[in-house]
């Protein structure tokens, strides 16, 4: 039950509706969620670099990810980017928080995200065969199955999880925003077991999936912490806009690094 309600909140998922005082406590299943999630994103990029060009597989596989997850996080990310670009004390920052339309602090930061995304999946430095001319006949090329699922696959549940748990992070560090109701529940429930947990779930899995010395950048320790950090000062705490703001740059910065580096899915 809790763990479908975590995953129905994190993404477009079928599950129970959990109320913020229901997932307060819950910090645990957000790394397990994000191994569902990230499977799914990374066989539905896998099979899109497969069959497309690489450009649209990257555009095939923006879509993916909102069908997946929602737009919850990246409005999250909208409203705390144009809350941050505003002039003036808290108060104003929070009403600008709140705002439900999109301003140019906003628009910047979801078209860097969708870049970032685009730029990493359509060109990044993945050891993908390369694009033969369309046609029935790669449908069973098998190695190019066998080589994009093993590259992409892992590559994207560390992502994932890695997200995720930037969220749990930034929401055990914050202070709970007075204004938010899941900041009230689940900002403000520190749950330490649940948080260890949570992180070493999160580093067992990014350990497997892209080797031990490519997990130890931990975007999603020092990107949370920062997060953190800022909505603490600038915005009177961590709210929901903090939490999703948390995950889609973890998502973006992780995605970003990890394909710099060198890549060593089941790697010790």
């Amino acid at each position: 039950m809790r763990f479908r309600g975590v995953l129905a909140f994190l993404s477009r998922l079928p599950g129970p509706s959990l109320t913020p005082e229901e997932l307060a406590g819950t910090a645990a299943w957000f790394p397990v969620a994000g191994i569902v999630t990230g499977l799914l994103l990374g066989l539905l990029g896998s099979a899109f670099l497969v069959l497309l060009p690489r450009l649209w597989a990257a555009v095939a596989f923006l879509v993916g990810y909102f069908v997946v997850k929602g737009a919850l996080h990246t409005d999250g990310l909208s409203d705390f980017a144009d809350s941050l670009m505003a002039g003036g004390g808290t108060e104003r920052r929070q009403a600008i928080l709140r705002d439900p339309h999109v301003g140019v602090g906003g628009l910047i930061a979801v078209v860097l995200f969708l870049v970032t995304v685009g730029i990493v999946v359509g060109g990044g430095p993945f050891s993908l065969p390369p694009i033969v001319r369309p046609g029935l006949g790669f449908l069973f090329e098998f190695r190019r199955w066998k080589v994009a699922l093993e590259t992409f696959l892992p590559f994207m549940v560390g992502v994932e999880v890695s997200a995720n748990m930037a969220m749990v992070i930034a929401g055990h560090v914050g202070r709970p925003d007075a204004g938010s109701r899941i900041a009230r529940a689940f900002v403000a429930r520190k749950d330490l077991g649940g948080v260890l947990l949570a992180a070493a779930i999160t580093l067992v899995v990014t350990m497997a999936a892209w080797g031990i010395l490519v997990a130890l950048i931990v975007p999603w320790l020092w990107v949370s912490a920062w997060v953190a950090s800022v909505a603490n000062r600038k915005l009177g705490g961590v709210g929901g806009d903090a939490l999703g703001a948390a995950h889609e740059i973890t998502f973006a910065v992780a995605l970003f690094f990890v394909a710099l580096l060198p890549l060593r899915p089941l790697g010790w």
